[in-house]
C-alpha cells in the first residue's frame, strides 16, 4: 500500500498526494478539483522551501557541523534529504 492510500484511509482526510522538490509534477487522490490540488501542491512546496530555508539559518548560525534542521511540529527534519514530500488536506 502506498503512503497516499494508506492516508486517505485515515478519518478527515479529504485528499492526499506527492509533489516534486522542484515543484515541477504533482499528483494526488481525493476529492478536489485538479486547479485545487495543484494551488495545495504549491503550497506545500512553499512551506518546505520555507523549513528548508530555516534549517539552514538554524545550521550555520547554532550547528554549523550539522546538516540542516529545522524544528516542524514534533519531529525534526533533515530538510536536505527531501527529494519530493507529500501533503494532507484536513478538514475539521
Amino acid at each position: 500500500m502506498s503512503i497516499v492510500a494508506e492516508l486517505l484511509t485515515k478519518p478527515g482526510v479529504i485528499a492526499a498526494g506527492e509533489y516534486a522538490y522542484r515543484g515541477d509534477r504533482f499528483s494526488y487522490r481525493g476529492n478536489l478539483t485538479e486547479s485545487h490540488a495543484r494551488m495545495a501542491s504549491i503550497m506545500c512546496r512553499a512551506t518546505t522551501m520555507s523549513t528548508h530555508m530555516q534549517g539552514e539559518i538554524i545550521a550555520v548560525v547554532i550547528f554549523p557541523q550539522l546538516p540542516s534542521v529545522a524544528w516542524l511540529g514534533d519531529a525534526w527534519l533533515r530538510s536536505h534529504y527531501l527529494r519530493r514530500g507529500e501533503c494532507v488536506l484536513f478538514i475539521r
